[in-house]
């Protein structure tokens, strides 16, 4: 197979379906989007044991002063968090400016302005992975930045 076909292998098929549904989904209204992704969320919650045992167990040792439904409440939000943005992830990679722009809200921008008036270095952090695809994308519309991102183990 030519190596422009490459990727025409079926050992692809199920990858290219699972990026045009992301494409197809990330035009829909956010509200919808979130509770799709959400949705999807929950579902790997229920199905992958092993990873939902990881974030009770993290859960448990950071806020031990919690009992065990807060804890069961927390992993659960942090799955439909996941899954929102996994699926608000589209929104990032396909989206036009105008729409980023609308969706995307920027707050404190003046701190940043001002560090770059002064011609300061600045890093920007932000949460492990939820939103940071749409975050960056979005200062990345007036800023010039770099993104670093070390794939989680």
């Amino acid at each position: 197979m030519g190596k422009s076909l490459r990727f025409a292998h079926p050992r692809y098929w199920l990858t290219w379906i699972g990026l045009t549904l992301l494409w197809t989904i990330s035009w829909l209204p956010l509200p919808l989007i979130a509770m799709i992704g959400g949705g999807f969320g929950m579902l790997v919650y229920a199905l992958h044991t092993s990873r939902r045992r990881i974030a009770l167990r993290n859960i448990e040792r950071c806020f031990v002063e919690l009992s065990a439904r807060q804890h069961r409440r927390i992993v659960r939000a942090h799955f439909r968090g996941v899954g929102r943005a996994l699926f608000e992830s589209g929104i990032a990679w396909w989206a036009p400016a105008w729409r980023l722009r609308r969706l995307v809200r920027i707050r404190g921008r003046e701190h940043f302005e001002h560090a770059r008036r002064d011609k300061r270095s600045i890093i920007l952090l932000a949460p492990h992975f939820l939103g940071l695809d749409i975050g960056g994308m979005r200062v990345c519309m007036d800023t010039p930045v770099v993104s670093v991102f070390r794939h989680p183990d």
